[in-house]
């Protein structure tokens, strides 16, 4: 099974792929929202993906229209995911604190958020999320 980041910075979570392989998961690397979105679908419709983890502000790529300028990406590409029938679990983790953003962030079902400054945090919260049953609309 795998776990998709997708993070424009994605280049700098590589310590967690030993601790995900660890538990049976392959951490699969995305840097735009738009290759992160071809990606969870396709694992999706492979049922091979057991949850994504995902930044809010990040490129966007070719393929997603975020009026915010990438400002809140991650959440366009999360409702995105989950109008395409996507229902593995999402965590943003995120430096972002403003409370409206994240109240946004929230209401896309079967989400959670992490802190990117509390990555001790990350794994156990993936693991919980991929324990929890399958997210429904």
């Amino acid at each position: 099974m795998k776990i998709l980041l997708i993070d424009d910075q994605a280049n700098t979570f590589m310590t967690l792929e030993d601790e995900f392989d660890e538990k049976g998961y392959e951490l699969v690397n995305c840097y735009d929202a738009t290759e992160g979105l071809e990606k969870a679908v396709e694992f999706s419709r492979n049922g091979e993906l057991a949850a994504i983890i995902m930044d809010i502000i990040m490129a966007t790529g070719h393929g997603v229209n975020d009026p915010t300028g990438g400002r809140e990406s991650g959440i366009v590409v999360a409702n995105m995911l989950r109008e395409k029938g996507v229902r593995c679990p999402i965590i943003f983790y995120s430096v972002v604190t403003d409370p409206e953003i994240r109240e946004r962030a929230s209401e896309v079902t079967g989400t959670r958020f992490v802190r990117k400054i509390e990555p001790a945090r990350l794994i156990p919260e993936v693991m919980e999320a991929i324990g929890k049953t399958v997210y429904e609309p």
